[in-house]
């Protein structure tokens, strides 16, 4: 009973907020919470149909095609009636499947033979979210579509939502009169560019390591010296965004962070002591202590430390 009530809080995590969900479930649990959502479908559609979208993933992981694409299908309907609920949640919950697919059916992510399953997914969400009347609340969703395309090899579709997301920051970057929003979602943007070429993964204290760079001759890493110069030149123009804001603003104190933490970690120390003398001119001190306080611990059991 624990387990079945930690998975339904995930559920409802998962659909308050807009991050790709890593659940763990198996096919049964999955039947379970199916079962539990279709008792609740007329009061509360959108769970229903989150429930059958964590079943239709289960049987994708457990290789049931058939059943994966038939629960699919099912959710549709409850996920279209609780927009009457959650204004706008239906393409959200498109993007949510496709992601969840990308993730893989195993810790070794999206295989080839899945490619086009994947694809189809995500194409369906784009289509939706395209014929929205708002252009404004797209590119979250076009951020995470370039992640999903480059992990299927569809390079065009990649280069093509990326080109959208670009085209925006370039627009902000010119502007001199862009309000802080924007500056602080083109900066957004450009690092999680950043992150799509070169997936370092997130660093949240100074490093004590030194991770060396791959040479480009290695195919099979994403860790190689020309995606971390192109990762770095995305990385310095949300700088320069981040720049543009009030001295204290936090955003703009934590992007100078973030960088001595990736140069630190990638061996350029030069570049890592640059960002330091530049973080010590916004925060008035050299005590690094204050400059970079360990990373606090969670203060619930939300298992992510």
């Amino acid at each position: 009973m624990k387990k079945r009530t930690t998975l339904v809080a995930l559920l409802a995590i998962s659909n308050l907020i807009s991050i790709q969900p890593s659940l763990a479930f198996d096919v049964e649990e999955a039947k379970h919470l199916a079962k539990e959502g279709e008792e609740r479908q007329q009061e509360d559609p959108s769970y229903y149909a989150h429930t059958l979208l964590i079943l239709a993933v289960e049987y994708f992981k457990a290789g049931e095609l058939e059943k994966a694409d038939e629960t699919f299908r099912k959710s549709i309907a409850p996920a279209k009636s609780a927009e009457s609920m959650v204004p706008d949640s239906y393409p959200g919950h498109l993007m949510m499947y496709a992601q969840l697919l990308s993730e893989g059916r195993d810790s070794m992510g999206v295989k080839p033979e899945d490619f086009k399953r994947v694809d189809a997914a995500l194409k369906e969400a784009l289509a939706v979210i395209d014929s929205r009347a708002d252009p404004g609340n797209k590119k979250g969703e076009y951020l995470s579509a370039i992640e999903i395309f480059e992990k299927t090899g569809n390079t065009a579709l990649a280069n093509k939502y990326r080109k959208i997301i670009l085209d925006f920051c370039a627009t902000v970057e010119r502007d001199p009169k862009a309000t802080t929003a924007d500056l602080i979602q083109a900066g957004y943007m450009f690092t999680k560019l950043a992150e799509i070429v070169f997936p370092a993964g997130p660093i949240k204290e100074m490093p004590t390591i030194v991770v060396k760079l791959e040479p480009d001759t290695n195919k099979a890493s994403k860790l190689t010296e020309s995606r971390f110069r192109q990762a770095e030149q995305l990385k310095l123009r949300a700088l320069r965004l981040a720049d543009r804001l009030p001295e204290k603003d936090q955003n703009r104190i934590a992007q100078h962070t973030s960088m001595v933490y990736w140069y630190t970690l990638f061996g350029e120390s030069a570049k890592a002591q640059e960002q330091t003398k530049i973080l010590e001119g916004l925060l008035g001190t050299t005590d690094r202590a204050k400059l970079f306080p360990p990373r606090q611990p969670c203060p619930g059991m939300c298992g992510l430390g």
